[in-house]
């Protein structure tokens, strides 16, 4: 499902932070997701709030498994962490661990096959000051198109950090994403804010971050999984402990 595929980024990338601060040799993570929207590379798929809760579960500060997905990472020159992983995604409607808080119907935009892809994800953290990540994916199982993410982001204050991105898939990616009529290169960009709170209680971390969306390319704006509906804005907090 689509919001397996949120639950592991936004948990696997806050495990990351916690393993990184931590060498015990096997750590768990609690964690508590919500989202007004789920949107797969600008896409909307279900336009109703979710709830997630689950753990996960990081191995010799190297190996991290959520719900759904498995990733190996290290971090080297300080400031800079190389992950490699597997990652599911669906559009079918949202079930266990992920609870819809309003009923929302199946139609156009949830006409994708699930599938599987293999990622490459490189993260340049300079404090609070830069933060730059590329990703690369390729897809495995269904269309075995390729898929580029960046995202460059800064703090204007501690805590707090905004930052824009973009997503650029070859033929096959931006059909799967946005229909048949789909085009190749720039499929979406996005502008983000964040705002990272380290004091929940029993040393728990909770990110907030609030995006606008945007679709790119008439011919993806009216690709058939589209339909015009071209921008979307999604707030979403991940609460975490790490056990």
């Amino acid at each position: 499902m689509i919001q397996f595929f949120i639950f592991v980024f936004t948990f696997a990338s806050l495990g990351t932070c916690f393993a990184q601060d931590n060498q015990r040799s096997i750590r768990t993570n609690l964690g508590i997701f919500y989202s007004t929207r789920s949107v797969y590379q600008g896409a909307l798929i279900w336009d109703a709030p979710i709830l997630a809760a689950g753990p996960s579960f990081v191995f010799f500060n190297t190996i991290s498994i959520g719900q759904g997905g498995l990733s190996l990472f290290y971090k080297f020159h300080e400031y800079q962490t190389l992950t490699i992983g597997l990652s599911q995604f669906s559009d079918n409607p949202p079930g266990f661990p992920v609870v819809r808080l309003k009923s929302s119907n199946k139609d156009f935009k949830n006409q994708r096959a699930s599938t599987y892809g293999a990622y490459l994800k490189y993260d340049l953290r300079l404090k609070q000051y830069l933060s730059l990540t590329l990703l690369y994916q390729k897809d495995i199982k269904r269309h075995y198109g390729d898929y580029f993410n960046s995202k460059l982001s800064t703090s204007i204050i501690p805590l707090l950090a905004i930052g824009a991105g973009m997503g650029i898939g070859d033929l096959r990616n931006n059909q799967y994403a946005y229909g048949p009529e789909a085009a190749k290169g720039i499929g979406f960009v996005d502008n983000f804010a964040s705002l990272m709170l380290p004091f929940l209680p029993w040393q728990g971390r909770l990110m907030l971050t609030y995006s606008f969306t945007k679709i790119v390319q008439r011919k993806n704006k009216n690709a058939d999984y589209i339909r015009g509906n071209e921008t979307n804005t999604i707030f979403s907090s991940a609460a975490m402990w790490s056990l």
